[in-house]
This record gives C-alpha cells, sequence and structure tokens, in this order.
C-alpha cells in the first residue's frame, strides 16, 4: 500500500532533478557509456563540477541516481 507522504517526496525529488542516492565511481566516463549502451535513461551527461565528474539516471522506479568520479 505504501505511504503516500514518502510517495509524494519521492515525486517531488524526481520533478526537480534531485538525485535519491550517489554513488562514487573510478570511472564515470566508463560508467556513462556501460549504461547507456544498456539503455539507461541519463537526465546528465559526464559534467565536471569542479573537482567532480559526475552523471544523473533515471533508475525506472521513480528516482534520480548519481553517480560521481572526485577528479
Amino acid at each position: 500500500m505504501g505511504f503516500p507522504p514518502a510517495a509524494t517526496y519521492q515525486k517531488a525529488l524526481f520533478a526537480a532533478g534531485i538525485p535519491l542516492t550517489a554513488f562514487n565511481v573510478e570511472d564515470v566516463e566508463a560508467e556513462y557509456k556501460r549504461l547507456k549502451e544498456a539503455g539507461v535513461s541519463f537526465s546528465l551527461a559526464p559534467t565536471l563540477m569542479g573537482t567532480v565528474k559526475l552523471v544523473v539516471f533515471d533508475d525506472t522506479c521513480g528516482n534520480n541516481i548519481q553517480l560521481f568520479q572526485v577528479m
């Protein structure tokens, strides 16, 4: 049945483009390529932001997930 306030929160995060969680990876470009080839939909391609490169993708369950690499 779920918890309606949690569903509202999840939808608001997704609509705002805010990742639910983030994972550190060794090579964000390689992960982006691998996941893209597998059909994953990205809302943010590899982007350098200061000393971090990151991507954001849709997990198909209503969440944005971020992968990042410290440069």
